[in-house]
């Protein structure tokens, strides 16, 4: 089923950057079955792994990247994605079977600069891509956030939340007007190799091996920690050729405190962590818990995730070196 209206999507003046380059890749996967993937925003922390997990389960994929050059040996386009006639150009070239949208912009901070690209290169490159995939029967699938979910008065508790609110507005007005499958998936605390230094569990593994006191947030704060290749696997899951549309979760279900989330990083690293409390200040659009549910993706999509915590550490630790 295609996912519920929300309302119109919000779009902004195109961006002057013209389509870059293309660079083809040394070598291309032998098994091409599933189907052709373009993973719009292919070079980051999620679409990196859904790339790589997509090529393992027998995809011919392309990707899409802007300031970061990928590691993979696929075909990597450099474009703007707030471009429509480039990104036009990219998706008539490629004809893909289905697009993963894993691009998103800088975190909007107080910055004008940055919550201004943090509104275009989000909302705009999502109309772009939906527009561009209008007249293609191609699958879409959308990765969301947890910051959309509103507590209430139903309004997204950050300025990402309210950005990302307003690109899946864009997502699900498209599924009504087309026949496109679309999918939306909705990853929660990911970790992993690979994951920006600043983030939660490689600032937490950094300050326990170089004995930094860690900046701890309330010890109280409770995540879902979900791994980022149990994710990718999910996204490939929902992008399969036989998958229904709908929205899901990707999640563990099971939120773990920061104290908890300390006591398991002690444990695979051997050292103690110093605890520097209070200096880290916690937002206000924070909230104590954030959980997902991942039983519509188990019973629809098929997937659960496989990496408990301290193997998922363990994995993260090993590839900082």
């Amino acid at each position: 089923s295609q996912a519920a209206k929300l309302g119109s999507p919000i779009g902004f003046g195109p961006c002057p950057t013209s389509h870059l380059s293309v660079e083809e890749p040394a070598t291309t996967p032998a098994d091409t079955t599933m189907g052709v993937m373009l993973v719009a925003g292919g070079a980051g922390f999620v679409g990196s792994a859904v790339a790589r997990k997509a090529q393992e389960a027998g995809f011919e994929v392309h990707l899409t990247w802007r300031k970061r050059a990928p590691q993979l040996p696929v075909p990597a386009h450099q474009l703007d994605l707030t471009e429509i006639a480039a990104v036009s150009r990219l998706v008539e070239s490629v004809a893909p079977d289905v697009v993963v949208n894993a691009a998103s912009g800088p975190y909007p901070t107080v910055d004008t600069t940055s919550r201004v690209a943090g509104w275009r290169d989000s909302v705009m490159t999502t109309v772009c891509l939906l527009e561009a995939c209008r007249d293609l029967p191609a699958r879409f699938v959308h990765i969301a956030s947890s910051h959309e979910i509103p507590p209430e008065p139903p309004t997204p508790p950050s300025r990402r939340g309210a950005i990302k609110l307003a690109a899946l507005g864009a997502v699900r007005q498209w599924a009504t007007e087309t026949d496109n499958p679309t999918t939306v998936v909705r990853p929660f605390s990911i970790y992993g190799p690979g994951q920006p230094d600043h983030r939660l569990v490689p600032t937490l593994l950094r300050c326990a091996l170089e004995g930094i006191p860690f900046p701890t947030p309330s010890r109280t704060t409770r995540r879902d920690l979900v791994y980022i290749d149990d994710v990718a696997t999910g996204i490939v899951a929902a992008a399969h050729p036989d998958a229904p549309g709908g929205e899901f979760d990707l999640a563990t279900g099971r939120d773990i405190s920061v104290a908890e989330l300390i006591d398991v990083v002690e444990e695979v690293t051997g050292r103690k962590v110093e605890i520097a409390a209070g200096k880290f200040r916690i937002p206000d659009w924070d909230r104590p818990r954030w959980a997902g549910d991942p039983e519509p993706a188990r019973r629809v999509l098929g997937w659960s995730p496989t990496t408990d915590l301290p193997t998922g550490l363990e994995k993260t630790l090993a590839a900082m070196g």
